[in-house]
């Protein structure tokens, strides 16, 4: 799967504020070499001007206030878990999208299930009319990812991901809409339609969308293994840098391994190979926010490295770590959670 290699992740999870708050406050950052996002700066400005012209009004929150063409008003009804990184509301007929700013240089725009409710993530420097001009680019392939995920809730209740068109999964958090593609006959004929080597995935990070290329689609099993490996390769590349700057801030003296890999495990979270000089994670984890992560891994690395600490330096340990470790365990104690795979 040559479309993993080098792929980085924006892992702010900007439908629940507070881990993506915490995360990137306590310098925990997987993006550095976001995926781009499609989208010249320049030509976003440029456009600015049509996009305002063509029909998008856009309502900015205090303080923020559209320097040229769109009508500005305070911005009202949003759904409660986006206000807090809201800045504003871009509205197209029968269509509003909330603009949130984002910790990192990327610009995304995500689905929320199960009706299809669409924001947009822009970096913290870019102009209200660069981000219109954004979503106004984007507008038709929205509205197509809008009708898949609309049409498949309409079949189902169930938030449960299967891995078919429609469904949401997270990757450190973040929740991309999956779309399974039916493979060509002749890949199809090349290997056993269960093999890892007959599935392939790939992200279209603008749209946080994840392709999974199968043999079957819709099967359970086969978008399963196509998202898990393509997640697992992320997961991986991401968390390594994450793990350094933790170890950094709470053991300096001690070099973290050097190899970082996920695979199902039932009673942990994270291991520890010496032998290998590597730190294995449960695949579980790979939905989760990054604090959360880190959470995990610090949890075993004080087992590992500071072994008689007592309660009260433990706790000291965690909070250099991790400030908000106490919300990160609770999360992770939670079978019902969200991310829970």
């Amino acid at each position: 799967m040559d479309e993993n290699k080098n792929q980085s992740l924006d892992t702010n999870e900007m439908a629940d504020g507070e881990h993506s708050t915490a995360a990137t406050a306590n310098g925990l950052t997987a993006n550095a070499g976001a995926a781009d996002s499609g989208s010249d700066p320049a030509d976003d400005a440029a456009a600015a001007g049509e996009a305002a012209a063509a029909g998008p009004d856009v309502a900015a929150a205090a303080g923020e206030a559209a320097a040229a063409g769109p009508d500005v008003a305070a911005a009202d009804g949003v759904a409660a878990e986006l206000e807090a990184g809201q800045m504003a509301v871009i509205h197209f007929p029968d269509l509003d999208v909330p603009v949130h700013r984002g910790l990192t240089p990327e610009t995304y725009l995500v689905l929320q299930p199960p009706e299809g409710l669409p924001y947009v993530v822009v970096p913290q420097g870019m102009a209200i009319e660069q981000a219109v001009a954004f979503v106004q680019q984007r507008l038709g392939v929205l509205l197509e990812l809008q009708t898949d995920m609309i049409k498949h809730f309409r079949k189902t209740k169930s938030l449960k991901c299967r891995f078919r068109t429609g469904d949401v999964a997270y990757l450190l958090g973040r929740p991309f809409m999956l779309r399974s593609n039916p493979l060509s006959s002749a890949k199809k004929a090349k290997k056993g339609t269960r093999s890892r080597a007959n599935v392939q995935a790939t992200m279209r990070s603008e749209f946080s969308v994840i392709d999974l290329h199968v043999p079957q689609s819709g099967s359970y099993d086969q978008g399963r293994i196509a998202f898990m490996s393509f997640a697992g390769n992320v997961f991986s590349r991401n968390i390594q840098g994450l793990i350094e700057q933790c170890m950094a801030r709470v053991f300096p003296e001690i070099t973290p391994p050097n190899h970082v890999k996920c695979r199902p495990m039932h009673d942990d979270w994270v291991r520890f190979d010496q032998e290998r000089n590597m730190v294995w994670f449960s695949e579980k984890l790979i939905p989760y926010p990054v604090n959360a992560i880190v959470y995990a891994y610090l949890v075993e690395a004080i087992k590992r490295f500071a072994p008689a600490v007592d309660g009260q330096k433990r706790q000291e340990l965690l909070e250099a770590g991790v400030p908000d470790w106490q919300e990160m365990r609770t999360l992770l104690a939670d079978p019902h959670n969200r991310y829970a795979l």
